[in-house]
């Protein structure tokens, strides 16, 4: 082979190498686990547990996600169409199908019928699909302008509740409303109703249902910068108040999303925009059923960034994720996650990108879209979209493990141990302090005594001190006068309800004095030496006196 042929050859290998680099992977239609990697993350986050990353035929958007009763999650995703994509809990693909060509949100009831709506033209639209992803029926509704949906939930009686915008014309200007319309489980219109501010644009972005199933509307208006508005309307659809923004920047301070915790306050998430520059801040707000205001919370990296969806976990934490501007050279975008506690302290921040993102430069941005926390285990599911080569997505899912580990209870004697015993005994007649700390569910606790023998060369019981007492303390004991001997004892600290759970202290002596010769010990010892003393002198003395 001549050099020609060899370098043409090498150039081959390098130019299919670069290949490989660039152009990405074929997904299959069941998707694939892909790694994602952390960025710019706070000290307290712990890491996703698992990344799914799904591709249709064509290029794919994640849009949202649902779980039903089993824990299989359930992903709406676009690829030129909308296809419907089922999991187990963990992950592992079990079916996809491709259904009517609209979808934006979607929700599961209690007996795991699918109700997806989406926008027909101009027009509402949704779908019900049972747990095999069948179509049951479909419902439109018009205003006879156009309308367009983008938020949707349930009730405590199933009845799914629509929400966005209705009476738009784009020659109009300040049309535009809010709508919720409400629909029981065999697709009967229950309610709709439009509401609005006199010749001002409105648009409502979510939509929840409080505990007496009184209506939020969480939006923006325009007059003329973009500010947010949250509407309470009654069972019957009646209006109560509204609460909004006044005043602040000169541009926009959006809500894109809503959600309850267990006591019936709103929290709204959205964008803020206080400085008038061309970036945006994660805004999040309190208020409570009656609209007063209760706190609020921005998010600032120094660049620009956003909050579009919102969930609350058993313990009314509070996560917001969205997308935020990344600052590197190729300015893209990467997915971000917030967790704040009920009282708007940031408990961590993190935001991620693709691993494969790093090897190629360019505009590769990820975003989550949609965030729900299981009422099953706790956990945070997260569905986005993550852009792959140009004009290339995929649809993302992440899972975040946010059930806290059970705390094993634990009990641990503290004392009595040698360092804080003369000699590492106790005397009988005299008082002690027994001490002891405990983590977990433990309840009161019960004190016993235990000893090691030479005829019973493992510990045995051989007393009560007291049977129940309170779970981390301390004990005054006194030690009886009937106990005797130098006997190795523990003492044994026990939970009452669970008395597997339990700990031993470390070996001490209960010592009994010997009146009869416990006090000469040490004379004897001082005349045995003296003795010994002057036997050796003597015998010193006569050596040398015969050496002589």
């Amino acid at each position: 082979m001549n050099k020609l042929n060899r370098d043409i050859i090498l150039y081959l290998l390098i130019f299919g190498c670069f290949l490989i680099l660039i152009i990405p992977s074929s997904v299959e239609m069941n998707g694939s686990h892909r790694d994602v990697v952390n960025l710019r993350t706070s000290g307290d986050f712990g890491g996703f547990n698992w990344t799914i990353e799904y591709r249709g035929p064509y290029s794919t958007n994640g849009i949202d996600m649902a779980e039903d009763t089993s824990g299989n999650l359930y992903l709406l995703a676009s690829s030129l169409g909308r296809i419907l994509v089922k999991y187990n809990s963990e992950g592992s693909f079990i079916w996809n199908k491709t259904i009517f060509s609209v979808g934006e949100k979607m929700v599961i009831d209690s007996a795991d019928n699918l109700y997806i709506a989406g926008n027909n033209y101009s027009d509402i639209c949704l779908i019900k699909y049972n747990i095999n992803g069948n179509k049951q029926w479909i419902r439109t509704w018009d205003s006879g302008l156009i309308d367009n949906i983008k938020g949707i939930t349930l009730d405590s009686f199933g009845n799914v509740y629509i929400t966005g915008q209705a009476n738009y014309n784009s020659s109009v200007v300040g049309s535009g409303d809010m709508v919720v319309l409400k629909y029981n489980s065999t697709g009967h219109l229950l309610l709709n109703k439009t509401w609005g501010k006199n010749n001002l644009l409105e648009q409502a972005e979510s939509v929840v249902v409080d505990s007496n199933n009184n209506i939020y509307l969480a939006g923006w208006y325009k007059d003329p910068s973009t500010e947010w508005i949250l509407v309470k309307l009654n069972l019957t659809g009646d209006y109560q108040w509204n609460s909004t923004y006044v005043g602040g920047g000169p541009r926009a301070h959006i809500t894109f999303d809503a959600i309850l915790d267990s006591n019936d306050n709103i929290y709204l998430v959205g964008v803020t925009d206080l400085s008038g520059l061309p970036s945006t801040d994660v805004s999040l707000i309190k208020l409570n059923n009656l609209g007063y205001y209760g706190w609020n919370a921005t998010w600032d990296n120094g660049l620009s960034e956003n909050g579009r969806c919102i969930a609350i976990d058993s313990k009314d934490n509070i996560f917001i994720a969205g997308q935020i501007r990344t600052g590197d050279p190729d300015n893209d975008y990467d997915a971000l996650l917030l967790k704040y506690d009920i009282d708007g302290n940031q408990i961590w921040n993190t935001t991620w990108e693709r691993i494969y993102e790093w090897a190629i430069p360019g505009y590769w941005d990820d975003s989550f879209n949609e965030i729900f926390v299981s009422p099953i285990d706790n956990d945070v599911y997260l569905v986005g979209t993550s852009n792959v080569g140009p004009s290339e997505n995929n649809a993302t899912i992440v899972k975040l493990e946010n059930t806290p580990p059970e705390m094993i209870p634990t009990l641990t004697v503290t004392t009595p141990n040698r360092s804080n015993l003369a000699e590492g005994r106790w005397i009988p007649g005299m008082s002690y302090c027994i001490y002891w700390n405990s983590t977990g569910n433990i309840s009161n606790v019960e004190i016993e005594l235990w000893n090691e023998t030479l005829q019973t060369p493992f510990i045995a019981f051989v007393r009560d001190i007291n049977v129940s007492t309170i779970n981390d303390g301390e004990y005054n004991w006194t030690v009886p006068l009937d106990i005797k001997g130098w006997s190795p004892f523990y003492i044994k600290i026990i939970d009452v309800s669970n008395p597997t759970t339990y700990d031993f202290s470390e070996k001490f002596a209960i010592y009994t004095p010997v009146e009869s010769d416990s006090q000469n010990i040490p004379g004897y010892n001082i005349f045995f030496l003296l003795g010994i003393f002057c036997v050796v002198s003597i015998l010193l003395f006569k050596n040398r006196n015969k050496s002589i």
